[in-house]
């Protein structure tokens, strides 16, 4: 079969793949703004873009304590029901005990 489809692809004109330009990229000019107001609006979005990583970062310790203490919290309640207790705080569905076999 394969050798068919080669034959036919030989065969057949224009069927060969096509390709685009001329291999790998050498260069590429950098697009560097020059009027000051461009250079305001490219420095005002990169101040921008860097502020939700700023904001993260920020917060970051006191929401890892955060998560702790509501890991612990939910790993306490687990102990008080007489469930298994797990690293997440949560059960899973393999722990779970089924009640209700008949």
């Amino acid at each position: 079969m394969s050798k068919l489809y080669n034959v036919i692809k030989m065969i057949i004109p224009g069927a060969k793949q096509k390709t685009y330009g001329t291999g790998a990229i050498k260069s590429v000019k950098p697009n560097v703004p020059k009027t000051k107001d461009a250079l305001k609006e490219a420095a005002h979005k990169i101040k921008m873009a860097k502020i939700p990583g700023e904001v993260f970062n920020k917060y970051k310790k006191a929401d890892e304590t955060i998560s702790k203490a509501i890991t612990k919290t939910r790993q306490d309640l687990q102990k008080i029901r007489g469930e298994k207790i797990t690293k997440s705080g949560f059960l899973k569905g393999k722990d779970i005990k089924n009640n209700d076999k008949k």
